[in-house]
């Protein structure tokens, strides 16, 4: 009787340690792909600015040192 739930007390140990690992990974996984998606998400953005955005800062910027120049 007594190696009978020893036995059972063991393998229920395990299959907590297992379990409590599986989760472990499987949430590690989930933070890691958020943070992928998160990090695309601002070099994507980046890009944008880059390509529109700061193109028609500066034209506004060039429009206004011409007026500058031309209040002289």
């Amino acid at each position: 009787m007594k190696d009978n739930l020893k036995t059972i007390l063991l393998v229920a140990g395990f299959g907590i340690i297992v379990w409590l690992v599986i989760v472990f990974v499987f949430s590690a996984g989930i933070i890691i792909l958020v943070l992928t998606v998160i990090g695309l998400a601002i070099c994507g953005a980046y890009r944008i600015w880059e390509g529109y955005a700061k193109e028609e800062l500066l034209k506004k910027e060039e429009n206004f040192d011409t007026l500058k120049e031309e209040n002289k």
